[in-house]
């Protein structure tokens, strides 16, 4: 029987109740709270735990997994749950042109405008020169272009050769830029020269303004191009792009997306947005996240112009005005972006596409007057968009939903034995369909993992284990409730916490290292690092950050690093992820701008973080901010400085009061580095101040980076540049002898202070190549006011003459090596590549020293 509580005295704090007796029968009363329960849904699980009961009583040896839940009919309306028919499969050339009118206008970027027919003839003529490289079905191509005209020229272009793209960021970090390009075996890049440097020689490269690229394509037909011209028949099985996601293991893995699902995505993006030519739609997405091709391909599905927002811009103020020039009509957005705007400017925006993250139900409450708002989800793995919910007009309180599979797709919500599960109850998502990626490039057992056998397909069906949690509503439609495994989602990307935590460990003070996702009680995300640092050590985290800087995306920078004594367990010995301290946003003591420019970055910071004032004290992580955030300011400072401001700099100089500095000294001249170039030869540590500056000689390991925790205990008019080895930047540097090395280390010096009195402070091997280059100096008739030596053991000799160590001593004295692993006369290449791997010790004993305060001994020259 169902009793309503408050008649059969059921407690009030429980929503359900059931009470079970029996006589020559067993009875079952079913109490509930009507204001949290329908009669409808009690009878439903009625139903359901008679029917239980029943099968029990009939089949008392039935093993408890092969228990049904579900009724006959919910089991054939959800083993699967459908979506529409599947389009007539074709390959991505046909779909990027089967919709184009010659003369529709087809990208706008920065005012420039090009038309179907100028897209599609360029387009033609740079797939032959691939052609003639050798590009064809199987072959992989990487694209290193910031968001342009020309990355959409290069994506249409690898589409028609046949080939597969693959989008490299040429602003990440040079090492993962590498490992990419080493994994995914690409035969032939595109870029332009200005990024060229900062690419691995892992492939053959062309040059878009190199002049014998241009020869090479005015010379090639601008007609279509055919299975005759490619190098054999392109057919929706080959690989249409590669796209690398976050690595568990600390390496970036790639997803190996086919053609067989890009018809289908194409016409539900065509239908369930509702575009037609007349349809701007934004291009906003970073090109290494598979939403920049769901905006690409929309576009071109229905003919419709594609507006490219300009490269830097990802949020605010800045990518409004975008949308407002350009009469954008249709944008994807994540929430997170979407809240950086202004609804109420934007009256040209009709449809808004979300996903990415969970969108409150007030966020959308904004946006829907007069607009309509799509939620939908997909993987990568998914050709990007599996499932969508029904388009919104009409603004309520109702949570936004995935709805339920698109075209072509089929969805299952299973439990951890594969079993379906019924409504109201979470279970895993599991989808199939054409749209399936091959799996993860050169990682078959990941593959095998996460790609499983479909036992509710055809027979040779695969299903993708999507790893999040949902439920099903009666009508079919899916709710979100959470992730099954240890992947992170923050501002729409999904991140593997090992990524970050491989990143970390690699530090050499760190012993350990746990990564994780904070909602303050604000509702804002924070991105969480906690590390245990080696004994006797003491961790710099804003260094830290700084490391991290050089290795990972920007959106996979942790915006709080805390230091724990250890890494809480639970009790079966594994990470507690839930025990781990929550950030506490508690801004410093406040002290005022003293300068213009100060007040200016505060004024940026209290802007950007919607808060009332800021101290220049005040860090901006601590204060809640967060890397979408560091995008907002970064623009907010261009304009109100006139300055170009790295984002790289809220990293390494959170507060007003440093930022005010790195940005005063790019204006006067003496801060000439790449942004974001962590790794150049002459790298700022402290650009700013009126005393001659201090120069840092990296250790064997060769990087300057471990000098950040002397910077804070010397006078702040003292500038901080650290050397760093010219190998980390161009493999192919060879010096013969470590004079040569000083000689080059002199003339960076000179560069930003051509006469002394020069301070030269070395570490380890660093002491060794200061005192080569106080010698030079010295013969050059410069003062040398100061060589200090840290930990250096300088090699002297009584007779004529100071004799330079050879390669072997170096590596044998400081990189822990002894003579019999070496070859006789190993080379200055082998020798960084080894002092790299052995150089862990001298990090952590120079950080050790410089956050001690121990006073680097001097040495004369």
């Amino acid at each position: 029987m169902r009793d309503p509580a408050g008649r059969g005295g059921a407690p009030p704090h429980y929503p359900l109740g059931l009470v079970v007796h029996h006589d020559t029968q067993v009875h079952l009363t079913f109490k509930y709270l009507p204001e949290l329960f329908t009669r409808n849904q009690i009878d439903v699980i009625a139903d359901r735990m008679v029917r239980v009961l029943d099968t029990i009583a009939e089949h008392i040896d039935l093993p408890l997994v092969r228990l049904q839940l579900l009724s006959p009919v919910e089991r054939a309306t959800l083993v699967p749950v459908r979506g529409g028919p599947g389009a007539v499969m074709s390959v991505l050339p046909q779909v990027l042109t089967a919709a184009m009118t010659p003369d529709t206008e087809a990208v706008v970027c920065d005012g420039v405008r090009l038309s179907y027919r100028e897209l599609d003839e360029t387009s033609n003529r740079w797939a032959r020169v691939l052609i003639d490289a050798g590009i064809g079905p199987e072959s992989l191509v990487a694209i290193a272009l910031p968001r342009s005209i020309d990355a959409v020229i290069a994506v249409w272009a690898v589409a028609k050769s046949g080939g597969a793209f693959v989008q490299i960021d040429p602003a990440h970090p040079h090492d993962r830029i590498t490992r990419i390009l080493t994994d995914s075996g690409a035969a032939v890049g595109l870029t332009l020269g200005a990024h060229r440097d900062r690419l691995a020689d892992t492939m053959s490269w062309l040059a878009l303004d190199d002049p014998s690229f241009g020869a090479a394509t005015a010379s090639a037909s601008p007609a279509a191009i055919t299975d005759a011209d490619r190098t054999s028949q392109l057919r929706p099985q080959h690989p249409a792009y590669l796209i690398y996601t976050s690595g568990s293991t600390g390496i970036p893995k790639g997803v190996l997306v086919t053609h067989s699902g890009i018809a289908d995505l194409a016409a539900e993006t065509r239908e369930r947005f509702g575009l037609t030519p007349d349809s701007r739609v934004l291009a906003a997405a970073a090109l290494t996240f598979d939403v920049s091709v769901l905006e690409l391909l929309s576009a071109a599905a229905a003919g419709a112009t594609l507006v490219l927002a300009p490269a830097p811009v990802v949020a605010g103020a800045e990518l409004a005005e975008s949308i407002a020039a350009e009469r954008v009509t249709h944008a994807a957005f994540t929430p997170t972006v979407l809240a950086s705007l202004p609804p109420d400017e934007l009256d040209t925006l009709r449809t808004l596409i979300l996903g990415g993250e969970t969108c409150p139900p007030a966020l959308a409450r904004q946006w829907i007057p007069g607009r309509t708002v799509i939620n939908s989800y997909g993987a990568t793995e998914t050709t990007i968009m599996s499932c969508a919910d029904a388009p919104r007009s009409t603004a309520d309180d109702s949570p936004m939903t995935f709805g339920g599979p698109t075209r072509g797709f089929t969805a299952v919500v299973l439990d951890r034995r594969l079993r379906p599960v019924p409504p109201g109850v979470a279970g895993e998502l599991y989808v199939s369909g054409p749209g399936l990626a091959r799996g993860y490039h050169n990682q078959p057992t990941i593959t095998a993992a996460r790609f499983v056998a479909d036992p509710y397909g055809p027979p040779g069906t695969r299903m993708y284990r999507s790893g999040d949690l949902v439920t099903w509503t009666a009508d079919r439609t899916l709710h979100y409730r959470g992730r099954s495994d240890l992947q992170l989602k923050i501002h729409g990307h999904r991140i593997e916490r090992g990524d970050i935590e491989a990143a970390l460990r690699s530090h050499p003070d760190i012993s350990y290292a746990a990564v994780t996702v904070h909602t303050h009680p604000n509702g804002t995300d924070q991105l969480t690092g906690y590390v245990v640092p080696v004994p006797d050590t003491t961790p710099d985290t804003g260094a830290l950050t700084g490391y991290l800087a050089t290795r990972l995306p920007t959106h996979m920078i942790p915006t709080a690093i805390l230091t724990l004594d250890r890494i809480p367990l639970a009790p079966t010995g594994k990470l507690d992820y839930k025990a781990l301290p929550a950030p506490e946003l508690v801004p410093a003591r406040f002290r005022s701008p003293s300068t213009p420019l100060e007040a200016t970055v505060c004024d940026a910071f209290a802007r950007t973080l919607e808060i009332d004032r800021v101290s220049v004290d005040d860090g901006f992580f601590a204060l809640g901010g967060n890397s979408l955030a560091a995008t907002q300011l970064v623009a907010r400072l261009v304009e109100s400085t006139g300055t170009d401001v790295p984002i790289q700099w809220v990293f390494t100089d959170p507060t007003p009061q440093s930022l005010a500095r790195r940005i005063d000294a790019r204006r006067r001249g003496l801060d000439e580095q790449e942004p974001g170039d962590a790794l150049s030869v002459l790298l700022p540590l402290r650009a700013a101040g009126s005393d001659p500056p201090l120069f840092c000689v990296h250790p064997a390991i060769g990087l300057a980076w471990g000098f950040s925790g002397l910077v804070q205990h010397l006078d702040h008019d003292r500038p901080v540049l650290g050397l760093q080895s010219p190998t980390l930047t161009d493999p192919t540097t060879r010096f013969d002898s470590l004079d040569d090395l000083a000689a080059r280390y002199v003339r960076e010096i000179r560069s930003v202070q051509p006469h002394g009195p020069y301070h030269l402070l070395g570490y380890s091997l660093g002491g060794t190549i200061a005192h080569a280059m106080a010698v030079r100096l010295r013969r050059a008739g410069e003062p040398v006011a100061t060589l200090a030596m840290m930990d250096t053991r300088v090699v002297t000799d009584r007779g004529s003459r100071t004799p330079e160590p050879t390669t072997v001593d170096l590596l044998t004295e400081f990189g822990g090596l002894t003579a019999a692993e070496l070859p006789a006369e190993p080379t200055m290449e082998l020798a960084a590549e080894l002092l790299h791997r052995q150089g862990a010790m001298c990090g952590r004993r120079l950080r050790s020293r410089c956050e001690g305060g121990s006073t680097p001994r001097p040495a004369l020259p």
